[in-house]
């Protein structure tokens, strides 16, 4: 898998993961936050509330105490007169936008009831606000009643032109669903007005109608609110629909807890809002990962991607043995990137001077194996035919010396045969130096084939001069590819601390840490063509040590072959005065066969030491021959073994010439 698709799909999944994570991180906090807010929202509103009753008290206490000097309601209290103060009332209760207006005696006996004309002569005397009253207080505050469950009261007295109390007014809100609905549309929100336990007056509905008359069922706030006198908030499940809600006391005129209100927003708003939030910001994530994710991938291909590839492909072709040293990679960068590429064309220009003199050093040598394997077959068709000419001296002597053994019997033949033996003698003296020239040939030509190999020695020591050459430029080769997987080392640790210090900046390092972690596996891939191109100059060190072997084993046999040659050169020196002797020997025969002035027994012991003598040198004819054969051998093996220095060094320039040069 290329590198660009592993960053890809890292970081795809490093983002993905990412997003997950911040999907969830960010439901937490949108719902934590939204949650407090929804909060302190609803206890602003339960404020509110609170607020507007209160300003129901203040609207009601001022209304009423303008009532208080009405001449016309002093009048019409006087007199009883019901329809007056009904009419009055009524007036009022438009003006004032009150709920409900009475009037009693000052017993407490109600004369009239604006809100209900029907109703009059019951006491009320023990609510608070007409007890007051009748006292010449003027009070508000919330009450119970018997046909209204609550209600905001405010009463004052009604007294004469003496400031005697004739009677008392009452008039306020009461707290039942049109309350609740305009403060509703107040607060925006649900709102309720518990009497103890029991919904009075609520905005909640259950379908068209609304759950007024139901009670509350959670005992924490009925604990919390009607007994410990605490507000409480809490998510609350009412008819089936969750809300966000705040429970708070309500008190009467007498400061005691008569009931409770509610506030509540419904808990759906929440989870819309939050579902949405959560929506918007895993889009602009993705979004910003998304581009995040083109822009490190275009700089990860422009600087990282594209140069390592040029760099990877060059490194097959050098492993594949087909590499063009005579080019370079262009530098682009001044990165870690950019310094591996110029420590690699300083390689390359290294690696092809090697190249280049592994080539000339081998083509020295293929010149001088085939001018040595030249000479060594000259000399070996020379050993040959100096070989023929032994063995037919060999055999001549031979047969000179079974017809002196007969010479030697029948010496009273001797004058008979003398001039057969003169001629025979002048013969042997004719082949004697006709041997000597063909030793001193054969002499000449063992000094040429030892004056030839002693070249070949010394072609051979400049071979091994070369080799050595080379190993030592390996070695070189091999201390530069240590500095490139140093460098490659180094870029791994730089990455490994870059990671570290990514891990250190948390989020904001996240998408460098994955940079830092490619260039960390980038380092180790250049580490382990590092490690190829070691393998293969170890390969060539040992193909170049080889060589050297087998070069030294070349000198060796030289060698071997030169004291072999100056042996064949001391027998020729031998056999030439076995000649020499053999001549003068038939010089003297001659003399004596042609003088005659020997006696047969003094020609007899002249023929036995020529028996002697001609037995001598068919001896050392035969050695010699023996002695040419070997060293015919020695320069066959020569031969062969300069066949395979030829091929090895052929295989050599074969494997060198797959790297272009020039």
């Amino acid at each position: 898998m290329k590198i660009s698709k592993k960053i890809m799909y890292s970081v795809i999944v490093v983002n993905v993961v990412l997003i997950i994570i911040g999907y969830f991180v960010s439901r937490t906090i949108i719902q934590n936050v939204l949650n407090s807010d929804i909060r302190i929202s609803t206890e602003e509103k339960s404020d509110a509330f609170a607020e507007l009753i209160e300003e129901k008290k203040i609207t009601a206490v001022n209304n009423i105490k303008w009532l208080e000097g009405s001449s016309r309601l002093i009048k019409a209290v006087q007199q009883n007169n019901r329809g007056d103060i009904i009419e009055l009332g009524k007036q009022a209760m438009s003006n004032f936008e009150m709920d409900y207006f009475v009037i009693t005696d000052a017993n407490g006996n109600v004369i009239a009831r604006a809100h209900e004309p029907e109703k009059f002569g019951d006491s009320i005397l023990k609510q608070a606000n007409i007890e007051k009253a009748l006292k010449g207080e003027v009070t508000v505050g919330i009450e119970e009643g018997t046909t209204v469950r609550l209600s905001i009261r405010a009463g004052c007295p009604i007294k004469n032109e003496n400031g005697q109390i004739i009677g008392a007014v009452s008039m306020g809100y009461v707290l039942a669903d049109g309350f609740v609905d305009e403060i509703n549309e107040k607060v925006n929100c649900e709102v309720t007005i518990f009497n103890g336990i029991e919904r009075v007056g609520t905005t909640i509905k259950d379908g068209e109608k609304r759950i007024t008359g139901t009670k509350i069922e959670d005992a924490e706030i009925e604990d919390t609110v009607l007994n410990q006198g605490k507000s409480i908030d809490k998510v609350v499940t009412i008819d089936g629909k969750k809300y966000v809600a705040v429970y708070s006391p309500l008190f009467d005129v007498k400061d005691n807890i008569i009931g409770m209100k509610f506030v509540g927003v419904p808990a759906d708003i929440v989870q819309s809002v939050e579902r949405q939030l959560v929506i918007a910001q895993v889009l602009i994530s993705f979004i910003t990962i998304v581009v995040s994710l083109l822009v490190l991938l275009f700089i990860l291909q422009k600087s990282v991607t594209s140069p390592l590839k040029k760099l990877v492909e060059f490194f097959k072709e050098l492993s594949n043995g087909e590499g063009d040293l005579t080019k370079t990679m262009k530098v682009n960068t001044k990165d870690e990137v950019g310094e591996v590429i110029i420590e690699f064309n300083k390689f390359i220009s290294k690696l092809r001077y090697i190249i280049n003199e592994v080539k000339d050093s081998s083509n020295i040598i293929t010149k001088e194996t085939i001018a040595m394997s030249n000479n060594v077959s000259s000399c070996t068709d020379v050993m040959l035919e100096i070989s023929k000419r032994v063995s037919k001296v060999s055999d001549n002597m031979m047969d000179n010396s079974a017809a002196i053994e007969e010479t030697t019997s029948a010496t009273h033949e001797m004058n008979k045969v003398s001039d057969v033996v003169a001629t025979s003698c002048m013969q042997v003296s004719e082949q004697s130096n006709y041997a000597s020239e063909i030793t001193e040939d054969g002499s000449k030509a063992i000094q040429d084939i030892i004056y030839s190999i002693n070249d070949i020695s010394v072609s051979s020591e400049e071979v091994i001069i070369k080799m050595n050459e080379l190993q030592s430029l390996s070695n070189k080769i091999n201390e530069i590819v240590e500095i490139i997987t140093g460098v490659s080392k180094q870029t791994n640790l730089l990455s490994l601390n870059a990671s570290i210090e990514a891990a250190k900046a948390g989020e904001q390092g996240k998408g460098f840490a994955v940079v830092a972690g490619e260039i960390r596996k980038l380092a180790e891939e250049s580490n382990k063509s590092s490690l190829e191109i070691v393998g293969l100059i170890k390969e060539v060190q040992g193909n170049i040590k080889d060589t050297a072997q087998k070069v030294e084993a070349v000198s060796e046999n030289i060698a071997s072959g030169v004291d072999k040659a100056n042996f064949a050169d001391r027998k020729f020196k031998e056999i030439s005065k076995a000649i020499n002797i053999v001549s003068e020997k038939s010089h003297d025969i001659a003399a004596a066969a042609q003088e005659q002035v020997a006696s047969v027994e003094q020609v007899s012991n002249a023929m036995e030491e020529i028996a002697k003598v001609t037995a001598s040198t068919a001896d050392d004819s035969y050695k010699m021959n023996l002695a040419m054969q070997n060293e015919r051998e020695s320069m066959e093996e020569v031969n062969q073994v300069t066949q395979k220095l030829t091929k090895i060094i052929k295989e050599l320039n074969t494997m060198v010439e797959k790297f272009k040069t020039s």
